[in-house]
């Protein structure tokens, strides 16, 4: 409905409307956005389609574009926040998580004195894990 024709129909409604002789000046055709005349009246440019915010007019589609656009990228922060935190930690761990995961690291890789004498690392949890099956 914001196509150049119902928008000059909607104008000329409006002219009536308001007993008016003459139309204020239209958006030239296909453009989303304007800038207002200084005594522009707001309530003609809401009229036809395009709503005044500023100085400008920018049509009602674009704006209600621009607001669900907006929604989505309100809508995925907190997720996306979410994840650049936990890589963040991930990468950068604190001191004591860093000590302990040393401390596990050395208690699994400490050398054990086998039957003949030699020293051997420790199997480490994962190996006395069962084996996972096969999927196909």
């Amino acid at each position: 409905m914001l196509k150049p024709v119902p928008i000059r129909l909607r104008a000329g409604l409006w002219m009536i409307a308001r007993n008016r002789e003459t139309i204020p000046p239209l958006p030239a055709e296909g453009r989303t956005s304007m800038d207002l005349p200084r005594d522009a009246e707001r309530e003609f440019y809401a009229t036809i389609g395009y709503l005044p915010l500023g100085d400008h007019a920018i049509r009602a589609d674009m704006v209600e574009r621009l607001a669900a656009m907006a929604r989505q990228a309100v809508a995925r922060k907190p997720r996306s926040a979410r994840r650049a935190q936990q890589a963040s930690r991930s990468r950068s761990p604190s001191r004591r998580r860093r000590q302990r995961r040393r401390r596990r690291h050395a208690q699994r890789h400490r050398p054990t004195r086998s039957a003949n004498g030699r020293s051997s690392p420790q199997p480490s949890a994962r190996t006395s894990r069962r084996p996972r099956p096969n999927r196909r």
